[in-house]
């Protein structure tokens, strides 16, 4: 029986010897290696954050925080890693539908390489941050008003900072979600990651 049960015999091949089998194999373990580190750096260039779908939360906008989409809000902690040395992690949003929360997912990726933040896994042993997010919608006139929260918690799961506020979008079909379009999800995006980078400027 052959040592190596993956590989078919094949009988128009004459068989290798030893050492010839050896030298082969590693060098198809190097091109595998290579290309696998390429894969995996193509993937951490552009982690995007796993917002699983939750049951959308009681309306943020009636008795939530007042502002805009550049507020930020209530006492915090300087950060404990720098930006530079962070590694954040966005765990499930709660509030959105679905493909809301994909969508803002993917625009927090995407504007997060521009201020060199490091995007991970709440897997990764590395983690530094996890970033826990609340998103909402209520009529408000003739307009919608787009609310966010989000909490940076340490490893501990200790609140460190909360970043929140709103913008207003035009009302579309009277559905608030229907609302809100590519715009809108890139203001909340980038809003919220400038706060974001302002908070590691404290330390």
């Amino acid at each position: 029986m052959s040592a190596y049960p993956f590989h078919k015999a094949n009988a128009a091949c004459p068989p290798r010897r030893e050492g010839q089998w050896q030298t082969g194999f590693a060098r198809r373990s190097r091109l595998l290696a290579f290309g696998l580190c390429l894969a995996l750096a193509g993937c951490q260039s552009l982690a995007v954050p796993d917002f699983k779908w939750r049951k959308p939360a009681p309306s943020l906008a009636a008795n939530g925080p007042a502002g805009n989409a550049n507020a930020a809000a209530s006492p915090s902690l300087p950060p404990p890693v720098s930006a530079a040395r962070a590694r954040l992690a966005f765990v499930p949003l709660s509030g959105a539908p679905r493909p809301i929360a994909d969508q803002l997912a993917k625009a927090i990726a995407h504007q997060s390489t521009s201020r060199q933040l490091q995007l991970t896994s709440a897997n990764d042993p590395a983690v530094t941050y996890l970033i826990k997010g609340y998103i909402s919608t209520a009529p408000d006139g003739d307009k919608t008003q787009l609310v966010y929260v989000w909490d940076i918690l340490g490893t501990d799961r200790r609140r460190l900072h909360r970043i929140s506020g709103w913008t207003h979008i035009v009302s579309v079909d009277g559905d608030p979600w229907a609302s809100v379009g590519p715009a809108a999800i890139d203001t909340v995006a980038s809003a919220s990651l400038d706060a974001l980078v302002a908070w590691f400027g404290t330390s």
